[in-house]
């Protein structure tokens, strides 16, 4: 059974293993994951082991080796039309621009911010910064279809998001964590994506980003999970 429970490093998260999600049910035997777990000859710079979850499922096996919640995640389905009415528009001098992947733009100033946000939503699980051409990996990648650059009335940048394959919602946030604007951000989005002729947007939610939580608080459920974390 041990030889069952597999254990995935993340280039972006080099300091924790996440259990690969096929072994979610073998490591669901107390005895086989207190064994799998006691078996690992970990390095130094591996400081945590983490479980992600489907919400519901008896966490007690991972509880009693150690494993403690740290994150919640929702997936939700918006309709972009009604979802978006219920949203503010952006505050006054602020504006919305939106570019394709090959417009020209400032994209390392729109990865950075991406990359701030990311940094402050895993603390539980700090990550190595990829750098500047791992950030348009990360952020970019074959699945961006537009990008929303949010100015200020001086023409700084002050929020982004963006569409993505499949109706999905890209990551969304304020530069300067005013979480008063992320609903109209988001707002911003699901307008866009409703002119595009999206009938539905996903977008995944975690706890951690508090604003875009509470805002999402009322929207349909999809799928939600839990990730659990034991320090070694």
């Amino acid at each position: 059974m041990v030889t069952a429970i597999r254990w995935l490093k993340s280039a972006l998260h080099p300091h924790a293993l996440t259990l690969d999600d096929d072994c979610i049910a073998a490591a669901s035997d107390p005895a086989a994951l207190t064994l799998a777990v006691a078996g690992l000859r970990l390095p130094g710079f591996i400081h945590h082991l983490r479980v992600v979850l489907p919400a519901g499922m008896d966490i007690s096996p991972f509880s009693a080796c150690g494993f403690r919640p740290v994150r919640q995640t929702r997936l939700v389905a918006l309709d972009p039309v009604g979802f978006a009415a219920t949203l503010p528009d952006l505050p006054a001098g602020w504006s919305a621009h939106w570019r394709r992947p090959v417009d020209g733009a400032d994209w390392p100033g729109w990865y950075a911010a991406h990359w701030d946000h990311y940094a402050r939503m895993h603390r539980s699980n700090p990550p190595r910064d990829p750098g500047p051409q791992g950030r348009a990996l990360v952020f970019g990648g074959d699945d961006l279809q537009e990008s929303l650059f949010v100015t200020d009335a001086k023409g700084a940048l002050a929020g982004f998001g963006s569409l993505r394959t499949g109706q999905e919602l890209g990551w969304l946030d304020s530069t300067d964590y005013r979480s008063q604007q992320v609903p109209a951000i988001l707002g911003a989005v699901l307008r866009r994506a409703a002119a595009s002729g999206w009938t539905s947007a996903t977008c995944e939610v975690d706890d951690d980003h508090r604003a875009l939580w509470d805002c999402l608080r009322d929207a349909p459920d999809g799928a939600r999970y839990v990730t659990l974390q034991r320090a070694t």
